[in-house]
């Protein structure tokens, strides 16, 4: 079984494939229009705050 430290890490490693795919989707003039765009956007911040919630939910579970 893995431990909570690898698991953190597979999550990580995971968010970070898929801003990367969606980065390279924009930057290859992917989206057809803005709203497409702004769906992309969306994405990417809520993969940068999911590494701020696997930090948070961390935290808490430290303090249990």
């Amino acid at each position: 079984m893995a431990s909570a430290a690898q698991l953190e890490q597979a999550l990580r490693d995971i968010v970070t494939a898929e801003r990367e795919e969606i980065i390279d989707n924009i930057a290859d003039g992917g989206p057809e229009d803005y709203a497409t765009y702004r769906e992309y956007v969306g994405q990417i911040r809520t993969l940068d705050q999911f590494t701020e919630w696997l930090a948070e939910a961390a935290k808490r579970l430290d303090e249990v």
